[in-house]
């Protein structure tokens, strides 16, 4: 505890709420934070620790110019931005007993000039992915991921823009989970999940996949074919569907495609040789 109350002195000696703040200095504290988390065997603790960091970073990202700033040092972090700028997601994950729980804020840029910018804590809400796939969700509600990419698209009808994340909710010891989710910016509020996820004429309004914690899943975009493309995952035979619990890799991919309003479900996905992609999707002990 006394390493953490020294980096809180350190911290305020970076400059704190004033102008010309360093976020160099800013940026090894928080890095030094995140990893005294990861570095705690005590689960009480840990999550104590945990939530320093979080206030430290939320104060970090309420400074001018912290918007722009890139953060790229400090470990754990997955970030992504949106590529009209307007949204950036920060996101990482941390355990609390025998479960992972998912932390993160959303910066909504309101200007592209000055930088700046609304920041959001987003609070994870566990819920089931029957209920996941048919709502909208708050930042206080959030379904929480590790997001890997951010899609920008418009409705050719409505010209509203929506943004789709891919994201990795990472294995537990039940369950392996990816997740395809849709947000949208109004003003300075920001909603995730839209219905614009067409699976064989069934809207959703975000994908849930969840299988074998001891296998991995695919879930990308593929810039070539313009498609996201994920493992087909499939009970083995004699296991009844919707035991996802026990699902495996098939011998396929199936992707989404964007049709002017929406992605809509295409299956068995060709993806392209060259990229070393085609053939059986190869299981591993990974749960990534």
């Amino acid at each position: 505890m006394k390493r953490i109350q020294i980096l809180m002195l350190l911290w305020l000696a970076a400059g704190g709420a004033r102008a010309g703040v360093n976020f160099e200095i800013k940026e090894a504290m928080l890095s030094a934070m995140i990893q005294a988390v990861a570095a705690e065997k005590d689960s009480a603790q840990k999550m104590a620790l945990n939530e320093e960091f979080r206030r430290a970073f939320e104060e970090t990202l309420a400074l001018r110019g912290a918007a722009r700033y890139k953060f790229a040092k400090i470990p754990y972090l997955y970030q992504v931005t949106s590529p009209d700028r307007r949204l950036r997601i920060i996101s990482w994950s941390a355990p609390a007993g025998s479960a992972m729980h998912f932390y993160g804020f959303a910066i909504l840029r309101r200007s592209r000039w000055t930088g700046e910018a609304k920041v959001l804590p987003l609070t994870e809400t566990p819920m089931q992915p029957a209920l996941l796939r048919h709502k909208t969700l708050t930042p206080q509600e959030w379904a929480g991921a590790l997001y890997t990419k951010i899609l920008q698209r418009k409705d050719r009808r409505t010209k509203q823009t929506t943004y789709t994340l891919l994201g990795l909710r990472l294995a537990n010891n039940e369950f392996g989970s990816k997740i395809i989710d849709a947000a949208a910016i109004s003003g300075d509020t920001l909603r995730f999940g839209a219905p614009i996820f067409n699976d064989r004429n069934r809207r959703m309004y975000r994908m849930v996949f969840e299988y074998n914690p001891m296998v991995s899943m695919k879930l990308e975009w593929n810039r070539r074919l313009g498609k996201i493309v994920f493992t087909s995952m499939l009970p083995p035979y004699g296991i009844p569907m919707g035991e996802h619990q026990h699902y495996l890799p098939g011998d396929s991919y199936d992707g989404l495609a964007w049709d002017g309003e929406c992605w809509v479900l295409e299956m068995d996905v060709r993806l392209p040789i060259d990229k070393g992609l085609q053939g059986r999707p190869a299981a591993s002990a990974s749960g990534k």
